[in-house]
């Protein structure tokens, strides 16, 4: 995840694709559209897609001091800590974890997390669009919500299972959930 200070216009951005969450599908399936025009809006909170090991954002002229919460998702420009876990969830290397089981968590600066009962109902991609989905799994002790990024062009999330243990094959490197870099 990612929330950005400045503006950054859709053209300034390389390395990596961007989403902003509109909501959860019928399937109960949190939905993602591809930002494909414009620019990420300065506080909003995204989803991004790494293409690679850097990632560059040529910033705009507008900045804010502090994050736009709403749609479910919250963004932070300083570490943070959060101790109201029961509803939060966090991304991970393109997975969704339930922090249930923590007693506190720290949210890295410039980073975001959801409040999945305050995701509303998704509606339909405006044209052009694409659409991505994830897939949430079981009730809040489940430590992972998530199976796969999809959409209909392509297999978003290049996942590797060992032993029952999910990675993330990146390139010629792997990361265990948690991004720590494996080998």
């Amino acid at each position: 995840t990612l929330c950005v200070d400045h503006n950054v216009p859709v053209e300034g951005i390389q390395g990596a694709t961007f989403y902003e969450l509109v909501g959860r599908n019928t399937e109960g399936k949190i939905a993602f559209d591809q930002i494909t025009t414009g620019q990420l809006e300065a506080g909003v909170p995204y989803v991004f897609q790494a293409h690679g090991d850097k990632l560059v954002l040529y910033y705009g002229n507008t900045k804010v001091d502090d994050p736009v919460n709403g749609n479910g998702m919250y963004g932070t420009f300083t570490d943070q800590e959060l101790t109201e876990l029961d509803d939060v969830y966090y991304f991970a290397q393109k997975a969704l974890w339930s922090c249930t089981d923590l007693t506190s968590l720290s949210i890295p600066a410039n980073r975001a997390y959801v409040k999945l009962s305050e995701i509303p109902s998704a509606m339909a991609p405006a044209p052009g669009r694409i659409r991505m989905t994830l897939n949430v799994n079981g009730g809040p002790q489940v430590t992972t919500g998530m199976e796969e990024i999809t959409n209909d062009q392509s297999q978003m999330a290049n996942k590797v299972i060992i032993d029952g243990r999910l990675f993330i094959l990146r390139g010629e490197k792997l990361y265990d959930a948690t991004g720590r870099l494996v080998k």
